[in-house]
């Protein structure tokens, strides 16, 4: 009930943080407040990962494999976050929760791969990633992501850490100073 508690009060501080018109607002410390969220659950998955070779280590190629797409996938939206903040600020959600702010969809992804700009290569990665055939070890993997699920003991320490930096997130207002 706690956590729900946490997670209810962290979407509610979120929601409201960012009516603020947009001129308003520190471009920088959106930024910073973005990049902390992509380092939060890049994190979060490391630690999944870890857990479940742990108990597998038969799993650990498969488990690299995972990380690395959500790696490429968070480092993708950061970067377009960034040059969308830069460029195209209407085009992001900022009066949604942090993890809301950007919607990026796998036609824009397979667009961006195909373009000239500095956001092709990363895109590139993503978008093959998705394409290309699922590691042969991916279902033991979701396999083992899902026990972890029925015993939320053994994730309590990384599930903590991540509540916290979310929430610590929650509390960043970006205002510009006056």
């Amino acid at each position: 009930m706690s956590r729900f508690c946490l997670i209810f009060f962290i979407f509610l501080a979120s929601h409201s943080a960012f009516s603020t018109p947009l001129d308003e607002l520190d471009k920088t410390c959106l930024t910073q407040k973005y990049h902390n969220y992509v380092k939060a659950s890049i994190d979060w998955y490391d630690a999944l990962i870890q857990i479940a070779v742990k108990e597998d280590p038969r799993l650990e190629n498969v488990g690299y494999w995972f990380l690395k797409g959500r790696q490429n996938h968070f480092k993708l939206n950061d970067a377009v976050f960034n040059e969308r903040l830069k460029n195209a600020p209407n085009s992001l959600n900022l009066h949604s929760g942090i993890e809301s702010w950007l919607n990026l969809t796998q036609e824009e992804v397979k667009e961006l791969s195909q373009s000239h700009s500095k956001l092709a290569p990363p895109a590139r990665k993503v978008f093959n990633f998705r394409q290309d055939e699922t590691h042969k070890d991916s279902y033991a993997l979701r396999a083992a992501l899902a026990n972890l699920l029925k015993s939320p003991q053994k994730m309590d320490a990384p599930l903590r850490h991540y509540n916290q930096q979310i929430e610590k997130l929650s509390h960043t207002h970006c205002k510009k100073a006056i």
